[in-house]
């Protein structure tokens, strides 16, 4: 039912919103030390 669904959107979403807020949190308080 719709629990699966929302189960298998947090398994994806997770990863990527813990690469999005880390890269984001870099970028804001460390944005001489990035050389990407």
């Amino acid at each position: 039912g719709k629990t699966k669904k929302k189960l298998r959107f947090l398994r994806a979403a997770g990863p990527l919103t813990a690469v999005v807020s880390g890269t984001v949190f870099v970028k804001v308080f460390h944005p001489s030390s990035i050389s990407v």
